[in-house]
Protein backbone atom coordinates (compact mmCIF):
# COMPACT_ATOMS: atom_id res chain seq x y z
CA UNK A 1 0.00 0.00 0.00
CA UNK A 2 1.37 3.43 -0.92
CA UNK A 3 1.91 6.09 1.71
CA UNK A 4 0.35 9.53 1.47
CA UNK A 5 2.05 11.53 -1.24
CA UNK A 6 3.51 8.43 -2.90
CA UNK A 7 2.79 8.49 -6.62
CA UNK A 8 4.99 5.70 -7.96
CA UNK A 9 3.41 2.41 -8.83
CA UNK A 10 6.68 0.53 -9.47
CA UNK A 11 9.17 -0.59 -6.87
CA UNK A 12 11.99 1.91 -6.49
CA UNK A 13 15.55 0.94 -5.62
CA UNK A 14 18.05 2.88 -3.55
CA UNK A 15 21.05 3.45 -5.78
CA UNK A 16 23.83 3.15 -3.23
CA UNK A 17 25.75 0.05 -2.26
CA UNK A 18 28.16 0.20 0.68
CA UNK A 19 27.83 3.99 0.67
CA UNK A 20 28.75 4.42 -3.02
CA UNK A 21 26.38 5.40 -5.82
CA UNK A 22 25.71 2.69 -8.42
CA UNK A 23 23.66 4.76 -10.89
CA UNK A 24 24.10 8.24 -12.29
CA UNK A 25 22.24 10.55 -14.65
CA UNK A 26 23.78 12.93 -17.15
CA UNK A 27 21.69 16.04 -17.76
CA UNK A 28 22.88 19.08 -19.71
CA UNK A 29 26.43 17.72 -19.76
CA UNK A 30 26.61 17.29 -15.96
CA UNK A 31 26.76 13.93 -14.16
CA UNK A 32 24.66 13.54 -10.97
CA UNK A 33 24.11 10.55 -8.66
CA UNK A 34 20.62 9.09 -8.58
CA UNK A 35 18.84 8.81 -5.25
CA UNK A 36 16.64 6.00 -6.51
CA UNK A 37 15.72 4.25 -9.75
CA UNK A 38 12.78 2.17 -11.01
CA UNK A 39 11.55 0.88 -14.34
CA UNK A 40 9.34 3.99 -14.49
CA UNK A 41 11.69 6.77 -13.47
CA UNK A 42 14.24 8.11 -11.00
CA UNK A 43 14.91 10.67 -8.29
CA UNK A 44 17.80 13.10 -8.33
CA UNK A 45 18.73 15.38 -5.45
CA UNK A 46 20.62 18.51 -4.63
CA UNK A 47 20.82 21.52 -6.87
CA UNK A 48 20.63 19.13 -9.85
CA UNK A 49 16.93 18.58 -9.02
CA UNK A 50 15.06 20.25 -11.91
CA UNK A 51 11.79 22.11 -11.41
CA UNK A 52 8.47 20.28 -11.70
CA UNK A 53 7.15 20.25 -15.26
CA UNK A 54 10.61 20.31 -16.84
CA UNK A 55 11.03 17.94 -19.80
CA UNK A 56 14.61 16.79 -20.13
CA UNK A 57 16.90 14.66 -22.23
CA UNK A 58 19.07 12.41 -20.10
CA UNK A 59 21.56 9.58 -20.13
CA UNK A 60 21.55 6.95 -17.36
CA UNK A 61 24.89 5.40 -16.45
CA UNK A 62 26.04 2.56 -14.22
CA UNK A 63 29.12 3.01 -12.07
CA UNK A 64 30.28 -0.50 -12.98
CA UNK A 65 30.69 0.10 -16.73
CA UNK A 66 30.43 2.55 -19.59
CA UNK A 67 26.98 1.36 -20.72
CA UNK A 68 24.35 4.10 -20.89
CA UNK A 69 20.64 4.45 -21.61
CA UNK A 70 19.36 7.60 -23.26
CA UNK A 71 15.87 8.94 -22.98
CA UNK A 72 13.44 11.74 -22.40
CA UNK A 73 11.62 12.34 -19.13
CA UNK A 74 9.34 14.75 -17.32
CA UNK A 75 9.89 16.04 -13.80
CA UNK A 76 6.70 15.30 -11.86
CA UNK A 77 7.64 17.03 -8.62
CA UNK A 78 10.38 18.85 -6.79
CA UNK A 79 10.29 18.87 -3.01
CA UNK A 80 12.47 19.63 -0.01
CA UNK A 81 13.98 16.87 2.16
CA UNK A 82 16.29 17.07 5.18
CA UNK A 83 19.16 16.42 2.73
CA UNK A 84 18.05 19.18 0.34
CA UNK A 85 15.87 19.39 -2.77
CA UNK A 86 14.86 16.25 -4.63
CA UNK A 87 12.99 15.77 -7.92
CA UNK A 88 10.91 12.80 -9.02
CA UNK A 89 11.26 12.09 -12.74
CA UNK A 90 9.05 9.90 -14.96
CA UNK A 91 10.41 8.34 -18.14
CA UNK A 92 8.61 9.37 -21.32
CA UNK A 93 10.84 7.40 -23.70
CA UNK A 94 13.94 5.23 -23.53
CA UNK A 95 15.93 4.92 -26.75
CA UNK A 96 16.37 1.61 -28.56
CA UNK A 97 16.49 -1.37 -26.20
CA UNK A 98 16.79 0.92 -23.17
CA UNK A 99 13.77 -0.52 -21.38
CA UNK A 100 15.17 -4.07 -21.59
CA UNK A 101 18.66 -2.96 -20.50
CA UNK A 102 17.25 -0.99 -17.57
CA UNK A 103 15.34 -4.10 -16.55
CA UNK A 104 18.61 -6.09 -16.55
CA UNK A 105 20.46 -3.33 -14.66
CA UNK A 106 17.87 -3.41 -11.89
CA UNK A 107 17.84 -7.21 -11.72
CA UNK A 108 21.65 -7.20 -11.43
CA UNK A 109 21.41 -4.50 -8.74
CA UNK A 110 19.00 -6.62 -6.67
CA UNK A 111 21.17 -9.71 -7.03
CA UNK A 112 24.27 -7.79 -5.89
CA UNK A 113 22.60 -6.09 -2.90
CA UNK A 114 20.21 -8.74 -1.58
CA UNK A 115 20.85 -9.78 2.01
CA UNK A 116 19.18 -13.16 1.40
CA UNK A 117 19.49 -15.52 -1.57
CA UNK A 118 17.38 -14.31 -4.52
CA UNK A 119 17.01 -16.01 -7.89
CA UNK A 120 17.10 -14.07 -11.16
CA UNK A 121 13.37 -14.82 -11.62
CA UNK A 122 12.64 -13.53 -8.10
CA UNK A 123 14.63 -10.37 -8.86
CA UNK A 124 12.65 -9.84 -12.09
CA UNK A 125 9.40 -10.17 -10.12
CA UNK A 126 10.65 -7.60 -7.62
CA UNK A 127 11.64 -5.16 -10.38
CA UNK A 128 8.18 -5.39 -11.95
CA UNK A 129 6.27 -5.47 -8.67
CA UNK A 130 4.31 -2.68 -7.07
CA UNK A 131 5.98 -0.19 -4.79
CA UNK A 132 6.33 -1.46 -1.23
CA UNK A 133 6.62 2.10 0.11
Amino acid sequence: MATMGESRKQQRFITRRRGKYCFWVEMEGQLHPLEDLSIGGFAVGGEAAPDAGTVLEFKLRRAADSDSIEGRAKVLNRFQTAAGPRAGVLFETLAGDGRERLDEWLIDHILSTASVPVSRDDARTIVHGHSLV
